[in-house]
């Protein structure tokens, strides 16, 4: 296999079902990623993800805390982090949590990319928040190109096995 799993670990013992690639916001995450980490709440996996003092921690949540999250980290010179969080029907615009919390990340000097749901789709509206306008510009490169995470070789295969639910790490060594 092309992909290597330098390590991979859940970070919750109470997860009963397995299969974290079901996470619809894995579509959303470029293929070079080298971090991944899946969490239920999106408080809860920054708070774990990130040190006290990161501009990701002080984010407005609001009503978004409890919401599922993805962060992945890309390397643009340095590692950076991408968030992406999913919320509400389908609507042109941003629903009021997606938009307060993207004039949160703005306010803290981020950026922030509105992706909306398609009518009838079943789906969420999606907001990915970065540090880097390159990082987001990936994304939509990979997104238009239906090019995710989860299109790289054994990736699919290794979060099938993983307990959903919780918080989940994947670390590659191969992005």
């Amino acid at each position: 296999l092309l992909f290597s799993v330098l390590a991979a670990f859940v970070l919750c013992s109470s997860c009963q079902k397995k299969g974290v690639e079901t996470n619809p916001l894995l579509d959303y995450i470029p293929s070079d990623a080298s971090v991944l980490i899946c969490g239920e709440r999106m408080d809860v996996m920054l708070e774990t993800a990130f040190e006290p003092d990161h501009r990701l921690r002080d984010l407005m949540l609001s009503r978004m805390a409890s919401e599922p999250a993805v962060v992945s980290f890309h390397y643009s010179g340095q590692l950076v982090p991408l968030l992406a969080t999913a919320y509400g029907r389908p609507s042109e615009t941003p629903p009021a949590p997606l938009a307060r919390l993207s004039e949160s990340a703005e306010a803290l000097g981020m950026s922030s990319l509105y992706i909306p749901a398609a009518p009838h789709s079943g789906m969420k509206n999606v907001l990915l928040i970065s540090e880097s306008e390159s990082v987001l510009d990936a994304a939509v490169r990979h997104i238009d190109e239906q090019a995710s995470i989860l299109e790289v070789s054994g990736v699919r295969e290794v979060l099938s096995n993983m307990p959903s639910g919780g918080q989940t790490l994947l670390l590659r060594n191969d992005a």
